[in-house]
């Protein structure tokens, strides 16, 4: 059940998630990272650095529904699709 603690817990890493110190600022001499994610009908990714901590921190979030056409992509196709 999604009671109010759940939802205090999901605003809490909501925050966290866009905020310092995990969210970074781009840096051109840092080590890039680029994940992507395709369901059948969203396309995810994520840009990441390589911190001073030599942890990787996010600087960028994607996502995106897929029109339509796009749903009938094979599944590489959607994939890349987040990366363009």
């Amino acid at each position: 059940m999604f009671d109010e603690s759940c939802t205090k817990a999901f605003e809490t890493l909501r925050a966290m998630l866009i905020s310092a110190p995990i969210l970074a600022h781009y840096d051109l001499d840092s080590q890039c990272l680029l994940e992507t994610d395709a369901s059948d009908t969203v396309v995810a990714a994520i840009f990441s650095q390589k911190g001073l901590d030599r942890e990787w921190h996010p600087v960028g979030y994607f996502s995106k529904t897929m029109t339509p056409a796009e749903t009938n992509y094979p599944i590489y196709d959607k994939e890349l699709l987040a990366v363009v």
